[in-house]
C-alpha cells in the first residue's frame, strides 16, 4: 500500500509531466527554431520545427554533437556565437544566412540553475521574405536616388546648355532687325540655323537619353559582327570622308537590346572618328573573363582608336551627360553620347571604363555578363 509521500510525489510527477508536455506542445506549435545546447556544445532539447528541418527524429538527434549536426556551419558565425554564449555572452537578433541560402534571426540565451550556466537556449526564425524584400527596396531606393540625381543635374545643364543657343538665336535675329543688309543678314541667318539645328540635336539626345529603360524591353540574342556591319553602314560617309579604318576580330553573340548595343556602338566608332586629326584607326575586339562556370562568365568589348585622346583625370566626368572636353568650335557635339553608353550599359548588367593618352588614343572597355 503506498504510503502519503509516494501518493504525493506520484502526483508531482504527474503534474510536471503534464507542464513538460504542454511546454512541449508549445514549442513544437511555433514557427521558430529551437534548440538547447549544454556547455560541451551537445543537444539536450529540440522542437520539431528543428526536428523537422533535419529531417531526422528527435532520438537521433538529442546529445548529439554541434559539430556532428551542423558540420557546414563550423567556425562560421553563428557557431562563433554559439561558443560564445557558452561563455555567458547574451546576443539578440543576430542574422545568419544558411547554407541553404535562407536567412535566419537568432537568439543566443544563457540558461542559469541556482545562478550557475548549465546550457544556452537558440531561438532562430526564418526571415528571409522579409530580408528579401528589404533588399528589392533598398535597390529601389537606390534607382530612384540616382533617377533624382539625373534629373537635378539634367534640370541644371539644361538651363545651361539650352540657353546658350537661345542667346545666340536670339542676338542674332536682334542684328538682322536693326541691321537689315543682306550679306550681313545672310551670315546671321546661317548663324541663327546653326544654333536652332544644335538645339533640335541636343533635345533629341536628351530624349534618347531619358527613353533608355529596360523595364519592358525585350532581350534577344545579338550577333555583335552584324551589330558592327549595321554601325558600319550608318557611318558610310563620315568613315570615307576621313578615310577611316576599322579592324574587327570576330565578336561573340550576347543576349540583349539590340537597338541599344547598336547604338552603343554606333556612338564610340562615331566619337573614334570624330575625335581625330590624321586617318582614324579603330580597332575592335573581344575576349572572355572570370572563366568559371559558363553562366559566370563576362565578355568583354574593346573598342581601341588613335585619336586626340584625353587626359585620364577625365575619365569619369567623360560619362557625365552634357560634360564635354572639346569646345563645339572644334568639334561639334552635345557631351551626351558616352553618357548615353554608359546608361544602356549598365542597363545590361554591364560597366564600361576608358584609358587615354592624349594625342595618342583612347580605349573604351565594355564588359557584359555572357549569359544566353
Amino acid at each position: 500500500m503506498a504510503t502519503a509521500l509516494e501518493k504525493e510525489l506520484e502526483a508531482t510527477n504527474s503534474k510536471l509531466k503534464k507542464q513538460n508536455e504542454f511546454t512541449e506542445k508549445i514549442l513544437d506549435s511555433t514557427v521558430d527554431h529551437i534548440n538547447v545546447f549544454d556547455l560541451n556544445l551537445n543537444l539536450i532539447s529540440i522542437n520539431r520545427k528543428t526536428q523537422t528541418f533535419l529531417g531526422k527524429a528527435k532520438s537521433e538527434l538529442i546529445g548529439k554533437h554541434f559539430d556532428e549536426l551542423f558540420p557546414t556551419a563550423i567556425n562560421n558565425e553563428y557557431h562563433i556565437h554559439l561558443k560564445s554564449a557558452i561563455k555567458g555572452k547574451k546576443l539578440m537578433n543576430e542574422i545568419y544566412q544558411s547554407p541553404n541560402k535562407n536567412y535566419y534571426e537568432t537568439s543566443f540565451i544563457p540558461l542559469y540553475e541556482d545562478e550557475k550556466q548549465y546550457a544556452v537556449l537558440v531561438i532562430s526564425r526564418d526571415v528571409t521574405e522579409s530580408i528579401i524584400k528589404e533588399k528589392e527596396l533598398n535597390e529601389k531606393n537606390i534607382k530612384l536616388q540616382q533617377a533624382n540625381d539625373e534629373l537635378e543635374q539634367f534640370a541644371y545643364l539644361l538651363s545651361h546648355d539650352l540657353q546658350e543657343p537661345l542667346r545666340k538665336i536670339q542676338t542674332f535675329s536682334n542684328l538682322v532687325i536693326e541691321k537689315n543688309e543682306l550679306a550681313e543678314s545672310k551670315t546671321y541667318l546661317e548663324k541663327i540655323d546653326s544654333s536652332a539645328k544644335r538645339m533640335k540635336k541636343l533635345i533629341q539626345d536628351v530624349l534618347d537619353y531619358s527613353k533608355v529603360n529596360n523595364k519592358n524591353e525585350i532581350y534577344k540574342i545579338i550577333d555583335l559582327n552584324l551589330v558592327l556591319e549595321n554601325v558600319k553602314a550608318d557611318l558610310e560617309l563620315p568613315i570615307n570622308k576621313k578615310c577611316a579604318v576599322i579592324i574587327s576580330a570576330l565578336l561573340p553573340k550576347i543576349n540583349g537590346i539590340e537597338y541599344q548595343i547598336t547604338q552603343a556602338f554606333y556612338n564610340l566608332i562615331g566619337n573614334s572618328i570624330k575625335y581625330s586629326t590624321n586617318e582614324p584607326r579603330i580597332e575592335i575586339s573581344s575576349r572572355f573573363i572570370d572563366d568559371t562556370v559558363l553562366t559566370d562568365k563576362k565578355i568583354e568589348i574593346i573598342f581601341k582608336d588613335n585619336g586626340i585622346g584625353f587626359d585620364e583625370k577625365y575619365k569619369e566626368d567623360i560619362f557625365t551627360p552634357f560634360k564635354r572636353l572639346q569646345s563645339n568650335k572644334d568639334y561639334e557635339g552635345t557631351g551626351i553620347g558616352l553618357a548615353l553608353v554608359k546608361k544602356i550599359v549598365e542597363g545590361h548588367r554591364g560597366t564600361i571604363t576608358a584609358e587615354s593618352k592624349l594625342g595618342v588614343g583612347s580605349a573604351f572597355k565594355i564588359t557584359l555578363p555572357f549569359n544566353y
